[in-house]
């Protein structure tokens, strides 16, 4: 019987971390044996199948369900340094044929470029599986460093075909918000969690994708008198037509996609 199960959980994955230089895609204890089963990554995005059971083909009990994390890596040997969003939720846990399969959902950053797992228990009995690998990137479009009119500057753009993500840097005071009490300015507030409009155009112009949503603070380089800014925008309902779109549009300004898919 199917289980739908999700959760956000403050976890990080292995990047690039030593001791996760080979790729491992499927491993046993000499009981139970782990495998990705299939996935799709951006890298911003990352969509796992993980499947879990016995090496004599015994069935799993369904009462039971494994038990394991997205293993953390020791901060001083992730790149990058630590992660400005990461999230990671199982969509669907699930019994099937005798193995137990689990959907994970994970969105990072920056882009992470490895995700190991480590499940100790399965069939209530103490299990060793590690999994780490480097998922092979889908294709993507991307545009790199532009100035606006309105005070934007786009530092970098990627967009695939389920996801994107846009850094960029607004200036300060579009975060400032002011408190009046009695015709006083009495305060202020900075946030950095600004409403953005997006959309993502083909080549004659037309819509291919269009929404509004919310900037997230995104550590990295700074510029004086502004505020660095990520965008995650998901196609996961409708997937973007990747082969179509020409460029994306975000609060009115118009950036240009480079590359070919396919």
């Amino acid at each position: 019987m199917k289980k739908i199960f999700t959760t956000i959980a403050a976890v990080f994955l292995c990047l690039m971390v030593s001791g996760c230089s080979s790729n491992i895609l499927e491993t046993d204890d000499g009981t139970f044996y782990a495998a990705i089963d299939d996935y799709y990554s951006d890298t911003h995005l990352s969509l796992v199948t993980l499947r879990i059971g016995r090496l004599d083909g015994t069935p799993l009990n369904e009462e039971w369900e494994p038990t394991g994390v997205l293993t953390a890596p020791d901060e001083d040997s992730m790149e990058g340094g630590f992660f400005s969003t990461f999230s990671s939720s199982v969509e669907e846990r699930w019994f099937q044929d005798g193995a137990f399969y689990a959907r994970y959902r994970i969105v990072t950053d920056p882009a992470h470029t490895r995700i190991a797992f480590h499940y100790f228990s399965a069939d209530r009995t103490p299990a060793e599986l590690d999994l780490n690998f480097s998922p092979d990137p889908a294709p993507r479009k991307t545009a790199g460093e532009m100035e606006f009119d309105d005070g934007m500057i786009l530092e970098s753009a990627e967009v695939a075909a389920r996801s994107g993500i846009l850094h960029f840097y607004l200036p300060e005071e579009e975060g400032i918000t002011y408190r009046e009490v009695d015709g006083e300015v009495i305060g202020q507030t900075v946030t950095q969690s600004l409403p953005v409009r997006f959309a993502a155009l083909d080549g004659e112009g037309g819509v291919l994708w269009e929404e509004e949503g919310l900037t997230y603070p995104s550590r990295g380089g700074q510029i004086e008198g502004y505020m660095r800014l990520a965008y995650h925008v998901y196609f996961d309902d409708d997937p973007l037509p990747l082969e179509e779109a020409a460029s994306i549009v975000l609060n009115g300004n118009e950036i240009p996609l480079t590359g070919k898919v396919g």
